[in-house]
């Protein structure tokens, strides 16, 4: 039935029945479209309404100039239109009242009618992401549950901001934490935390993506933190820079430091100390181990395939000139030597015992210096045997004069 705009009657006018049909039946007619329960009349043009069915159970009625009816229900498909396709959007102008007002484009809050029952749970907001559906034999590249886009009007733009609690990814619950991020990754071995950067691009495939310079995962499936860093040019794989305000100076066991490692052994719910002679740190290059740390306080050290005598050398005299070339200028070991002392420098640097540096801090292996101490009692063992071999035949002699 087409719409008919209202008659005005006028005094003593005859009311027929077409015109009781035309202005009164049609005109109701037409503005009874609906048919099911939920259904609402639209306008589609001036005086002309049309059926708008249900939408399912959650649906929200959206604006779409696009739509015949010129609204839709959001579950309602809809083709892209300009490379971009939007169900919902809220794009309001949101207009201030006062200084420091907060404004919300969207606001999700209520009042849980629970009654008696009890072990409810409740999703303020839930994006059903694993529900998404697809159709046709088109393929989807990238698909994001939620996608976050940073603002850039603030002087502090912020694209995600959780007040507190606990935020978890596979687990939200964490009886050791009031604030912070729990992450639970199940069963599986690789990384949990990836750091990338665009700049990036180290090509150790076989470890991990080449744009990630840094990531965290556990040793084996038995758990334990691994710690992973890779540089794409330099030297450095992962650095550890300790700032202290104020720093210890103490020698003791309960001294501590800037950079202060920690380990314990498992006892009970608790911990307590690894034991006697337990590893506590170990060095390795590649997975083979160079330096150990102990519990008892001893240092080990590889000190390669063989140990190295200095029997060609005077180890004493060595000694004497690595004390006079890493002490300080004024020392009078150093002055004592003179030229002397430096001709013996190269020496030094030959052997690998020292590395001298410019700005006089110089660096002495003390794996090297070990085998050069040893190589020295040595030669004062051998020289005191000879001499007290000496002394045995003077003594014979004098005893045989004697007589």
């Amino acid at each position: 039935m087409a719409w008919t705009s209202p008659r005005t009657w006028v005094t003593g006018e005859t009311v027929t029945s077409s015109l009781l049909n035309t202005h009164v039946r049609d005109n109701l007619n037409a503005l009874m479209v609906v048919t099911t329960k939920g259904d609402i009349a639209v306008a589609t043009a001036a005086q002309t309404l049309t059926r708008l069915a249900v939408g399912a159970d959650g649906d929200v009625l959206v604006s779409d100039s696009v739509a015949t009816p010129g609204v839709r229900w959001s579950s309602t498909a809809k083709t892209a239109a300009a490379a971009s396709l939007v169900m919902v959007n809220l794009a309001g102008t949101m207009t201030a009242n006062a200084n420091n007002d907060t404004l919300r484009n969207l606001r999700v809050r209520g009042i849980v009618g629970s009654g008696t029952f009890t072990g409810l749970t409740l999703n303020l907001l839930e994006l059903a992401g694993s529900l998404v559906t697809k159709t046709g034999t088109g393929t989807v590249d990238v698909a994001r549950t939620v996608y976050i886009d940073a603002p850039t009007i603030g002087t502090v733009n912020t694209p995600l901001y959780v007040v507190g609690g606990v935020v978890g990814i596979g687990d939200d619950r964490n009886a050791n934490m009031t604030t912070g991020l729990t992450i639970n990754q199940g069963a599986a071995d690789n990384e949990i935390l990836a750091l990338k950067s665009s700049d990036v691009a180290h090509g150790i495939t076989s470890v991990t993506e080449t744009d990630t310079y840094g990531f965290l995962s556990k040793v084996d499936s038995n758990g334990a933190l691994l710690i992973t860093g890779l540089a794409a040019v330099g030297v450095v794989g992962i650095g550890i820079i300790g700032y202290s305000v104020s720093p210890d100076t103490g020698k003791a066991t309960t001294a501590s430091a800037a950079f202060s490692v920690s380990c314990a052994l498992k006892s009970g719910t608790g911990s307590t100390t690894l034991g006697a002679n337990a590893n506590i740190a170990a060095f390795r290059d590649s997975g083979t181990t160079r330096f150990i740390l102990d519990s008892d306080g001893d240092s080990h050290q590889d000190v390669g395939t063989a140990w190295t005598n200095f029997d060609y050398e005077n180890d004493i005299d060595l000694l004497n000139t690595l004390a006079a070339h890493v002490t300080r200028k004024d020392d009078p070991l150093r002055r004592g030597f003179g030229k002397w002392l430096r001709e013996k420098r190269g020496r030094l640097e030959e052997l690998k015992l020292v590395t001298f540096n410019r700005d006089g801090h110089h660096f002495v292996n003390m794996s090297r210096l070990t085998m050069l101490h040893t190589g020295a009692l040595r030669e004062l063992g051998a020289k005191l045997e000879a001499q007290a071999e000496r002394l045995l035949l003077l003594e014979k002699k004098v005893l045989q004069l004697m007589a």
